[in-house]
């Protein structure tokens, strides 16, 4: 006799199946197969991924979130191109702003000059145009809309950067060169977009170097570019991604009706042991789709021993992706991602980036030296970053003195050697870390410098078990300190700024006694001490802070 949880978690994916059908999704194979495992995978398939299959877990993805839809003969057409209206739409989707998109008048006026070529044939787009036009993502300079044009790289990827809100960074990266062979094929107002859509992870160039602004995207290679948009929306709205092991699941709840857990009413509690050795207790929707290869599971069938990797906000997992063990590095395993710089005093200059996306390792490595250019990119990087990394043992205790010396050691370099270095590292546990090092500093100078107090910028966001929080907000500077501090309980608040906020901020720093040579739980153990709050009372913690030096530190509780 099948189990109560089986029997749920088959309920579970039957209704889903159902739910979708009635979503306004094309007809297309829905079903739901027993893995070896045991488990009820809910499978989404078209007749025609093909060769596509490579998108299938990003089609599948954003068709759950209702962002990307097939075709009535049970087809996506992977390879047929998007268009212009077609890539707008799935934008507005992917922002949450489908509802506004539907509630706009239908005899709203359009101002472009093909205006009538829109009511004609796109009518059931105006209310996303509109939106469109309202959040920006439509250039200024666009008096026509172009709607049945084919969208290209180049219009695709400011596109996505304009719906994550980082026009202002795009605008800023106008004049930072492009390396690819083809710079020069893209236009001047586009290169700030394709700088940050780069940096977000969401585009990147071809093997050959070049980057082919004017190709047509493919609705495979759309959905691949909105699942990671996805992504990069989910870190803006505060969540942090963790790598791990689940060592204790439950979904049982005491009180819940057959009904309620039928009807996927219920929440479950997972511990998450981090690849950095570390646990965290997370709260999960039974109803959350688990992406498990190219088909998903509902969060309800997560078993203890999974290797996940899942996006978290405030304690819940948002976002989750069933890893397979056994492809698992475990020489990388503890670093999500590491960008990392050193430019050394004859010239030449080395950039590793790399990034574990939900259990593939990706990677790019550069070396200049003179007018000789150097890349690696696929898996040729991939494996000269495992390598690199297997070598640097980063782990999060290490101070950036620690970091900076095991650079030095894998790279074999003499201090005297280095111009200046710059590392950014996320671990598998949540916790980033940046480190900065110039020519001339050394770890006493750097702790005994005299031109302002140790820390330069502070951030502090806690809200306590009681739901009091406080705000801290400090940024020094020789003539007027910027400054704030705010205390908020049982609805009634109080409020200092400026020198006031300065001084009592001040005096805090002064008896945490910060130093970059703190590791993380040094530094958050030191502040919670002098502010007279233990980690047990907090249920989130926001932490930035910033040494005179550059070092740059970031935590967060949640």
């Amino acid at each position: 006799m099948m189990s109560l949880r089986k029997v749920t978690a088959f309920m579970l994916a039957f209704m889903l199946l159902l739910s979708w059908q009635t979503t306004g999704f094309a007809k297309k194979k829905e079903d739901s197969k027993r893995t070896e495992d045991g488990r009820i995978q809910v499978t989404m398939e078209f007749d025609d991924l093909g060769d596509a299959q490579w998108a299938a877990a990003s089609i599948g993805k954003m068709k759950s979130k209702d962002v990307f839809q097939g075709y009535e003969d049970g087809t996506f057409r992977p390879n047929a191109p998007v268009s212009r209206v077609e890539a707008l739409v799935t934008a507005v989707r992917l922002m949450g702003l489908e509802e506004q998109a539907i509630a706009k008048p239908a005899g709203a006026k359009l101002q472009f000059k093909d205006a009538k070529l829109i009511d004609q044939k796109f009518s059931w787009a105006k209310g996303y145009i509109l939106v469109a036009l309202e959040n920006d993502l439509i250039g200024e300079t666009e008096v026509q809309l172009k709607p049945d044009k084919p969208a290209s790289r180049v219009w695709v990827a400011s596109l996505l950067v304009k719906a994550l809100d980082l026009k202002a960074e795009a605008l800023a990266k106008m004049t930072t060169p492009l390396d690819y062979k083809d710079r020069d094929e893209i236009p001047a107002g586009s290169v700030g977009y394709i700088n940050v859509a780069a940096e977000q992870g969401i585009v990147s160039g071809y093997p050959d170097g070049t980057f082919k602004p004017n190709n047509k995207i493919t609705r495979a290679e759309m959905s691949a570019l909105l699942d990671r948009t996805n992504d990069s929306m989910l870190e803006q709205d505060g969540s942090v991604r963790l790598n791990g092991v689940l060592t204790a699941v439950s979904f049982a709840s005491s009180g819940t009706s057959v009904a309620d857990s039928v009807y996927g009413n219920q929440d479950g509690q997972l511990t998450l042991r981090t690849f950095n050795g570390d646990s965290r207790s997370l709260t999960v929707s039974s109803e959350l789709l688990v992406q498990q290869g190219q088909a998903f599971i509902p969060a309800s069938q997560l078993l203890v021993d999974d290797a996940v990797s899942v996006m978290v906000k405030d304690n819940r997992v948002v976002d989750a992706v069933l890893l397979q063990k056994s492809q698992v590095s475990t020489s990388t395993a503890g670093i999500g991602a590491l960008k990392l710089e050193i430019e050394y005093t004859d010239g030449r200059k080395v950039e590793l980036k790399f990034k574990n996306h939900k259990g593939k390792n990706e990677a790019e490595i550069k070396q200049k030296h003179g007018k000789t250019d150097k890349k690696l990119k696929g898996a040729a990087a991939a494996a000269e970053a495992e390598t690199i990394l297997s070598r640097l043992n980063l782990t999060p205790e290490m101070t950036p003195q620690q970091v900076i010396e095991a650079v030095i050691r894998t790279f074999e370099l003499e201090a005297a050697e280095i111009e200046e270095l710059e590392a950014e590292i996320r671990f598998a546990n949540g916790y980033k870390l940046e480190v900065k090092h110039e020519a001339g500093a050394s770890e006493a100078e750097s702790a005994q410098q005299e031109e302002g107090p140790a820390v330069s910028e502070l951030k502090l966001q806690a809200e306590g078990l009681d739901n009091s929080k406080i705000s801290i907000k400090y940024e020094w500077d020789e003539d007027s300190p910027k400054a704030e501090f705010k205390i908020t309980q049982e609805d009634k608040s109080s409020k200092l700024n400026d020198k006031d906020a300065a001084r009592k901020i001040q005096q805090i720093l002064d008896q945490a006694d910060l130093t970059e040579q703190m590791n993380e739980e040094e530094i958050v153990s030191s502040l919670l001490k002098a502010l007279g709050m233990e980690a047990s009372q907090l249920k989130k913690l926001e932490l930035e802070v910033e040494f005179n030096t550059g070092v740059k530190i970031e935590y967060e509780l949640n």
